[in-house]
């Protein structure tokens, strides 16, 4: 895959132009993880003898993906940077686990930081730190809140923040109560708010 340069241009400008609006915006990213996989693979190329490449029949070897996550995250951070430059956006990258939303203390100094960077007009960056969570399972902290990906990521912090408004942008067409599956006929929830009730899963 590469990454969509186009949508990326697209959502930096809607950014761009709600926090000239006075609005505080915090975006929750993917996409280090894809990033990294395409480096890697072009080191591996450069790396690779064309024996060796062809001893293995041309194939590529299995790549871990919390590698990807590494060697992709500055890459992902410097494509952010770059185009909310154009804007005169500074932007601010906050990595955070499962284990972050499960502590209180670790909870708070999120919020704060945050809150710290908004007062600032700087731009929030999350993403799960994919390089170094041991989450195996969906994660449930004291108040029963899940946590599993960068959607679930979103509306935790949305919630810890007290926003008024979360957007996923999704291949998804919209929220489902089970996972979406082409040979059933399923209808997306409408509308979800905090007072929604759901049996979700």
């Amino acid at each position: 895959g590469s990454v969509a340069l186009g949508r990326i241009g697209q959502i930096v400008e809607q950014v761009a132009h709600l926090m000239a609006e006075g609005r505080e915006v915090l975006l929750v990213t993917s996409g280090s993880v894809g990033i990294g996989k395409m480096r890697l693979r072009q080191q591996e190329a450069l790396s690779t003898t064309l024996r060796t490449h062809l001893q293995s029949g041309g194939g590529h070897s299995e790549l871990d993906s919390r590698a990807c996550a590494a060697a992709g995250q500055s890459g992902l951070m410097s494509l952010y940077e770059m185009l909310f430059s154009h804007h005169g956006i500074q932007c601010a990258q906050i990595l955070v686990t499962d284990a972050d939303f499960a502590s209180k203390n670790r909870r708070q100094g999120l919020h704060r930081t945050v809150e710290d960077l908004l007062k600032l007009r700087v731009l929030p960056v999350l993403n799960e730190n994919d390089v170094i969570t041991l989450r195996k399972v969906p994660l449930r902290d004291l108040q029963n809140k899940l946590f599993w990906d960068n959607d679930s990521l979103a509306s935790l912090v949305a919630v810890e923040m007290g926003f008024d408004l979360v957007i996923m942008m999704s291949d998804v067409d919209g929220l489902f109560a089970e996972p979406p599956n082409p040979d059933l006929e399923q209808e997306p929830i409408p509308t979800f708010g905090p007072d929604s009730v759901y049996q979700i899963g």
